[in-house]
C-alpha cells in the first residue's frame, strides 16, 4: 500500500519521473501575445501594415475579457505538448507497484 502520496514515494527511495512539464497555459498565451505585439511593433518599422498585428492582438484580448473566453488558448490547447494522454488507471497502478501485491 502506498502511504504518504507521492513525498512518500520519494522519501521511501522511489524513484519519480516528473517529466518536462508545461507552462500554465495563461503563461503560455501571455507569452504567445507579447510575441505577436512585439513583432507588429519592431516589425511595422520596416513595413507599415505589421503595426495592425499588435492592434488585432489588442483587440483579441479585450475580446476575451469582456467575454471570459480565450480564443488563443483553445488554439494553443490543440498542440500536442499542451494534450494530455488518456490514464490506464491499471497499467498505472501496474506501474506502481511493479506488477505485485495487486489483489
Amino acid at each position: 500500500m502506498l502511504r504518504g502520496g507521492i513525498t512518500g514515494w520519494e522519501d521511501g527511495g522511489g524513484e519519480l519521473d516528473r517529466g518536462r512539464g508545461t507552462w500554465a497555459m495563461e503563461r503560455q498565451v501571455r507569452l504567445v501575445a507579447g510575441l505577436l505585439v512585439l513583432t507588429g511593433v519592431v516589425g511595422s518599422t520596416a513595413y507599415g501594415p505589421l503595426k495592425w498585428i499588435a492592434g488585432f492582438v489588442g483587440a483579441g484580448l479585450t475580446f476575451a475579457a469582456l467575454t471570459d473566453t480565450c480564443a488563443m488558448s483553445r488554439l494553443l490547447g490543440l498542440l500536442p505538448h499542451n494534450r494530455t494522454s488518456a490514464v490506464d488507471g491499471r497499467a498505472a497502478l501496474d506501474a506502481l507497484v511493479g506488477g505485485k501485491g495487486r489483489r
